[in-house]
């Protein structure tokens, strides 16, 4: 269940096929099934232009194979460029499938410059300012295309295949602040079909349209300006894990896992940020791979046989109180709901790949084989995503994983551990630098004796535990 790996199909696979490999991945860990001529077109996107060009590609490789592929290339090259392709460089452009190891960006022999737009920062309202800001990670992520590589192929690849991405993270909690808890009902019901479908998606196209063009008018810009070759495919969606934690955003596309959640977040155990923390008031517990000779999981940071920590923060989505959005359980969202924001921002908004992990029950096993088939059949965009099996169906899950959800009571007692704990008047920075520039045992921070652990005992004492 740990494994991490894709299954590819150079042609148009049956529903079978389908169905065979997701109830496979449902079963062996976090694994994804790719299309590959789909990631192959977008990597041409400058000789294979959306519409008959692209779809004569698709079909060609399905029906005849990579040579016939490669050969309609060429003469879309030819007809671009107004002369053939060496043949490296057409051997390149046949293989620009690879993935690197999240998902999003497509391509060979590649470095890629990111950007990231948190979109939970910006009043979804403010139409200027989320145009600025995708406007101005354009230019951030274009500036790496001056850089020299040492390694030829490397700078070969940048020669004849630029490749940045600038890409975003909050969007669900952007949703839910611009349509309210009439969005979040819809996309726990699956979105049903109706007028508010309809006036949903219509919306959140118009959206991620805008952020595309606002990027790339960024990334052109610059390029232009400097007088090197502009990137055929710019707009991306990283997993975008812990820089979503800086702003409090939900993951990329993805919803958050709960309302209220114990955020985990690993560290070594010498780290001076560990009796940092400790002193801030966190709580800090031995990771999973801390372990005895039978495998229990050990308790105590200070033992010697503990590598690696977890710092545990009590987390909360900046619209958990908003009038509505508290009643919903997002572990139940449907295989449906996420299918379709996720090829939402497939088809609006991303040019490499939207990275994704869909979050499946055995019972949707067969409804989301038949989407991913059905999109494949009508050459409707679909790269790859990761498939990830629920943990909750019996209602049991395992300890001390990243996210742990939470209800508002036990979150309100956490952050009131805190608040106890904590001198108002403390400096992080200041007690970091104290750890960071003095030596320091796990031993000297680790017992009952940190802030946060005699604040937990006292309110232990007070609720009778």
């Amino acid at each position: 269940r740990m494994a991490n790996h894709t299954r590819c199909y150079h042609n148009k696979p049956d529903y079978q096929a389908i169905e065979d490999a997701v109830r496979l991945q449902f079963q062996s860990g976090e694994g994804a099934i790719q299309y590959v001529p789909e990631a192959v077109a977008r990597a041409n996107a400058d000789i294979l232009v959306e519409g008959a060009t692209k779809r004569g590609f698709l079909e060609l490789c399905n029906i005849k194979g990579r040579e016939a592929a490669r050969r309609y290339l060429s003469l879309a090259f030819e007809s671009t460029y107004g002369e053939k392709p060496s043949d490296r460089e057409l051997d390149h452009r046949m293989d620009r499938y690879g993935l690197n190891p999240c998902g999003e960006i497509i391509g060979r022999d590649f470095h890629c410059n990111l950007a990231e737009v948190h979109l939970n920062a910006i009043d979804p309202e403010d139409v200027e300012g989320q145009e600025n800001a995708f406007y101005a990670a354009g230019l951030q992520v274009a500036a790496l295309l001056q850089h020299e590589f040492i390694h030829e192929r490397y700078q070969y690849s940048r020669s004849i295949d630029p490749i940045v991405g600038v890409s975003f993270t909050g969007l669900w909690d952007h949703l839910v602040h611009a349509f309210g808890s009439e969005w979040l009902d819809w996309m726990m019901k699956g979105c049903p079909e109706g007028r508010a479908k309809q006036l949903f998606m219509t919306s959140t196209a118009v959206r991620l349209r805008r952020w595309k063009a606002a990027a790339e008018r960024g990334v052109k810009d610059y390029c232009e300006k400097r007088g090197i070759r502009t990137p055929n495919r710019i707009t991306t969606v990283q997993p975008a894990g812990t820089k979503s934690l800086l702003t409090g955003a939900s993951s990329g596309w993805h919803p958050p896992k709960a309302q209220r959640f114990i955020r985990r977040i690993t560290l070594g155990v010498n780290d001076p940020l560990v009796p940092a923390l400790l002193e801030y008031g966190y709580s800090v517990i031995p990771a999973q791979s801390a372990r005895d000779d039978e495998g229990n999981l050990l308790d105590d940071i200070a033992d010697p046989r503990v590598q690696e920590v977890l710092v545990e923060i009590p987390t909360e989505v900046s619209w958990a109180n908003l009038p509505g959005c508290d009643e919903y359980d997002l572990a139940q969202l449907p295989v449906e709901a996420q299918w379709n924001l996720y090829m939402l921002v497939q088809t609006y908004y991303t040019t490499h790949n939207t990275s994704a992990t869909i979050e499946l029950r055995e019972h949707e096993i067969e409804t989301l084989s038949e989407l991913i088939h059905t999109n494949i059949q009508e050459n409707d965009g679909y790269i790859s995503a990761a498939l990830l099996a629920r943990f909750d169906v019996d209602g049991g899950t395992f300890p001390r994983l990243p996210f742990e959800p939470i209800d508002k009571e036990t979150y309100d007692g956490l952050m009131e551990i805190q608040e106890i704990s904590r001198d108002p008047d403390a400096d992080f920075l200041a007690i970091l630098n104290k750890f960071d520039s003095s030596e320091w045992s796990i031993e000297s921070v680790a017992g009952c004796t940190n802030a946060a652990c005699i604040a937990k005992a006292e309110a232990d004492e007070r609720d009778g535990k």
